[in-house]
């Protein structure tokens, strides 16, 4: 009988383990994206693109941060000695500051992420960013 509690108990936190390690890795957003751009030398081998979400509220930084990354590996960006990705909810103005800055090195790995919430001035969004 302790045998087969004991194993319940590892079951259940095998499953409570994965269950939390894999929350919101697969996030599904509705996004159109600009052309992307190579910037810098030749030699640097970098990139930028533009990220537009089409969403109703503001998107949680851990889910930016899987979005970014699921969209570098997605898209074969390891071509690419750097790519940043820049990130505006819909209606900002994809020429000025982004609301997420997401820079990648070659392995994948993410190098820089942040979170620009003063890109929400003026826009649909500025009363909600306090609250994130």
């Amino acid at each position: 009988m302790k045998k087969l509690k004991r194993s319940i108990t590892i079951l259940v936190c095998l499953i409570l383990f994965t269950s939390c390690t894999n929350k919101n890795k697969e996030v599904n957003f509705n996004y159109t994206t600009l052309p992307l751009e190579k910037v810098g030398l030749s030699y640097q081998n970098r990139a930028i693109q533009k990220l537009i979400i089409k969403t109703d509220s503001i998107i949680s930084k851990e889910n930016l941060k899987n979005l970014s990354t699921n969209y570098f590996r997605d898209n074969t960006l390891n071509i690419y000695n750097e790519f940043t990705l820049f990130i505006y909810f819909s209606s900002m103005n994809s020429n000025a500051g982004a609301y997420c800055l997401a820079e990648f090195n070659k392995d994948g790995v993410l190098n820089q992420f942040s979170i620009n919430k003063s890109s929400l001035i003026g826009t649909k969004w500025e009363l909600e960013k306090d609250n994130n």
